[in-house]
Parts: C-alpha cells; sequence; structure tokens
C-alpha cells in the first residue's frame, strides 16, 4: 500500500472488544484501554493522527460523538485519500485483504445500528408526528368551540322529498271551492245550453212581434 500503514495479522484482544461494541452500539468501548487511548488523543488530536490513522479516524469520531456532533449511526471511517485507497483494495479480494489488515478489514464490514426515530415518530398505531394526542379510535378530532356556527331554535321538519309520501296539503284549502274536472266541464255546457235558448226564444218573441203588426196593417187598411 502506497500509505504508511502497518497493522499485526494477529486480532488483538482490545481491537475484537472495540468491533464487538461498535456493531452493537456504534460507539468505541468504555474500558480502560479505550479510555487511555481517548486521553492521549485528545491531549494533541494533531500529533496522535499523525502516526495512527485508523485509530485516530475511529477516535475523531469518538470525540465528537461525545460532544454531540455525530450520532451511533454515522460512518465509522471518513472518505477519500486513504481510506478509499484501502475500501477499494478490501472490495477486490476480501479475505486477502482480511488476512493483511484484520482490524480495519472488519471495520468496513461492520453494520451499524439504525438512526433512532425522532422522539414522536412510531409506525403503526402509535402517536402521530409531533407528540400530539390521540384518541385511538380513528375518528377525526372535534374542531374547537367558536369556529362553526350554532344553530339557535327549534329544528324545521324534515323534508317529505324522497320519503314515498306526498305533501300534506294546507289546512285552509277548501276542497269545494277546486272544481272537479267534469263538474267544470258540466257547467260549461249549461251556460251554453242557456245562451242557446236564450237566442232562440228571442228569434221566436221577434218573428211573433212582426207577425202581429203585420195583422193590424191590414186591418187598418181593409
Amino acid at each position: 500500500m502506497p500509505y504508511s500503514y502497518h497493522e499485526s495479522t494477529r486480532l488483538s484482544h482490545e481491537d475484537a472488544i472495540a468491533l464487538k461494541s461498535l456493531a452493537a452500539t456504534g460507539e468505541l468501548p468504555k474500558d480502560h484501554y479505550w479510555n487511555a487511548l481517548r486521553n492521549h488523543h485528545d491531549a494533541n488530536p494533531t500529533r496522535f493522527d499523525r502516526g495512527n490513522v485508523v485509530l485516530a479516524a475511529l477516535l475523531d469520531r469518538d470525540q465528537l460523538q461525545r460532544q454531540g456532533t455525530l450520532s451511533a449511526s454515522s460512518p465509522l471511517l471518513p472518505g477519500g485519500g486513504f481510506f478509499t485507497y484501502a475500501g477499494d483494495k478490501h472490495s477486490l479480494n476480501m479475505t486477502r485483504f482480511d488476512h493483511w489488515h484484520p482490524f480495519l478489514g472488519r471495520l468496513f464490514e461492520i453494520t451499524l445500528p439504525a438512526a433512532p426515530s425522532p422522539a414522536g415518530q412510531t409506525l403503526g398505531g402509535g402517536p402521530t408526528l409531533g407528540g400530539g394526542p390521540t384518541t385511538g379510535t380513528g375518528n377525526a378530532p372535534n374542531p374547537p368551540s367558536g369556529l362553526l356556527p350554532t344553530p339557535s331554535g327549534p329544528l324545521p321538519p324534515p323534508s317529505a322529498t324522497g320519503t314515498g309520501n306526498p305533501p300534506k296539503p294546507p289546512d285552509n284549502l277548501n276542497p269545494s271551492a277546486v272544481p272537479e274536472p267534469a263538474s267544470a266541464l258540466m257547467m260549461g255546457l249549461a251556460v251554453v245550453f242557456a245562451l242557446v235558448g236564450s237566442l232562440v226564444a228571442r228569434k221566436f218573441r221577434l218573428k211573433a212581434s212582426g207577425e202581429a203588426r203585420q195583422t193590424v196593417a191590414i186591418g187598418v187598411v181593409s
């Protein structure tokens, strides 16, 4: 490798504990060995990073985690430079790479724990986003009072439309005031007959009156 990095082909006990802790919690162990490395790193990070590429990357991440900047699901190793080159070599032949670099090779293969969900956000039937209360019945919450107008006075009777019952006529309607169709026809015919009879009678009266005047005129001449 063109970078200055040397690692024992035998995985140490401390490295094995670190790999187990990172895979389970995403954090380095808090034992005597790693606490001592933290102290050396924090005393002079620049000097520590020059001679310990892999440990420096892990302890830089650990320091940011202790400061609350990174979570347990953040990447173990930075990108670019040495780690990009080493990752490509690891992808080409994982077995060979893990033999010569057992600690770094297993760091590339660790699956970190998933990031926890934000507060108030769950899947399934839990509380909704933001932690607002729910009734658990699936019904929409009632709107605040004052937003919807409240009707005053008695409610109007239900409409008869669509129920199969005919509408009720007004109480003040007199059935006798509305003639039946047959009665109206008979009344019309009676009026017509009366008018015709009146005209015929008038004609006969006029005719009889004319004959009487003619008879009188003849008697006078005689």
